[in-house]
């Protein structure tokens, strides 16, 4: 079934969006599939963002140009996950991304993070990046930080980690699961059984959870 506003399906914008999916976005040149990643219409973004992806590595620029800081939001969120998608086949396109460490725009960080969670095997030029994260001002870059960390599995993330689960004292959900998963994927079980004396419950408990996984 399919609802409409009859009043409004002679819209420029409805007309625009109709055509697009009639003629084929994955057809389109680059320029224009650039242009359509900060689209109003999800749907169209993230088709023009696929279309891109398969370009391959020929793509690259358009990506780059898209996470810039100058340009609009979304286009910034979609040439960041191009960029991941590239990544899959070519983790050296995943090095366009040093750009937005630190990045003022919080969705931005949040998603470098998640994006990054992905290539696990390829994070150690991000791991201080990632490690200095768990300290970020919101608590969702902090636990898909904490996610990414976990996914590339070294030793060095587990003492930030501890500092994170005993500043968040069980208080946030999120961040004690996040923080879990890093001391069940990136510490031994004799390094977990060490933290049975440790002076903050939230860890202790962590510490349980993240045996018995």
């Amino acid at each position: 079934y399919t609802l409409a506003d009859s009043s409004k399906l002679k819209d420029p914008a409805i007309t625009e969006v109709r055509e697009l999916f009639a003629n084929g976005i994955p057809s389109l040149d680059s320029d224009k599939l650039f242009t359509l990643l900060a689209h109003a219409d999800q749907r169209v973004r993230q088709r023009a963002q696929f279309a891109l992806a398969d370009h391959g590595l020929k793509s690259l620029p358009s990506f780059e140009k898209a996470i810039k800081a100058d340009q609009p939001l979304l286009r910034r969120l979609h040439g960041l996950w191009g960029l991941g998608q590239l990544g899959q086949k070519n983790p050296s396109a995943l090095n366009s991304l040093t750009s937005l460490v630190g990045d003022k725009e919080m969705e931005v960080r949040a998603n470098l993070a998640r994006t990054l969670s992905n290539h696990g095997k390829h994070l150690a030029p991000f791991r201080k990046a990632l490690i200095k994260m768990l300290a970020d001002s919101s608590p969702r870059v902090a636990s898909l930080a904490a996610i990414a960390l976990a996914n590339h599995g070294d030793k060095s993330a587990i003492d930030p980690t501890l500092a994170l689960l005993e500043k968040n004292d069980d208080k946030d959900t999120v961040i004690r699961h996040a923080g879990t998963m890093v001391l069940a994927k990136c510490a031994s079980s004799a390094d977990l059984a060490k933290l049975n004396t440790h002076k903050s419950t939230a860890v202790r408990r962590a510490a349980v959870v993240a045996l018995r996984r």
